[in-house]
C-alpha cells in the first residue's frame, strides 16, 4: 500500500476536483447513450429530449470542500484514536 501525508492526500483531492480525467469525455458518452436509450421510447405526441437534459452538472452534485474536509477529519480522527 502507498502511503500518503495529510497534504499530499488533500493536494490529491484538489486535483481530482479540479482536473478530473476523462470526467467530462465520459459524461457526455453516458448523456449521448441515455438520450438515445430515452428518445427511443417515446410514444406519440411526447418530444424528444436535448442532450444538455441528461448533463450531469458535477458542481451540484459534489459535497463542499467544507464537508469534505469535515468528513475526512472524522474518518481520520477516529482512525487515530482507535490506534492509541
Amino acid at each position: 500500500m502507498q502511503r500518503l501525508t495529510p497534504q499530499a492526500f488533500m493536494d490529491l483531492l484538489t486535483y481530482w476536483e479540479t482536473e478530473p480525467p476523462l470526467r467530462d469525455h465520459l459524461n457526455i458518452c453516458l448523456a449521448q447513450n441515455t438520450q438515445a436509450i430515452f428518445n427511443s421510447q417515446l410514444g406519440k405526441g411526447q418530444r424528444a429530449l436535448k442532450l444538455d437534459k441528461f448533463i450531469i452538472d458535477y458542481q451540484k452534485a459534489l459535497p463542499s470542500r467544507k464537508e469534505v474536509d469535515l468528513k475526512l477529519r472524522t474518518i481520520l480522527g477516529g482512525l487515530a484514536k482507535k490506534g492509541k
